[in-house]
């Protein structure tokens, strides 16, 4: 799992940051990257939730299976 856009953002903010909203072009690793983010959230803060949204239903599934598999864990649809 890549870590580094966690704490490239916590850095570029300068603070610990507690909601994070993400846009990110197609095709440059979105799911990586927000499926890292989401990770290190659950693993300090297991008690809050992630919405992640798209625009199409297929993307849904589509994600929902690439972040189950970068998590490690399945996900709730």
């Amino acid at each position: 799992m890549i870590s580094a856009p966690v704490e490239c953002l916590q850095a570029a903010l300068g603070i610990r940051v507690s909601t994070i909203m993400l846009i990110i072009y197609t095709g440059t690793g979105q799911v990586i990257v927000a499926a890292s983010v989401t990770q290190k959230m659950l693993i300090a803060q297991p008690q809050k939730h992630v919405i992640y949204l798209t625009d199409r239903v297929h993307l849904l599934y589509q994600q929902a299976a690439l972040f189950s598999s970068q998590l490690g864990r399945p996900v709730e649809r």
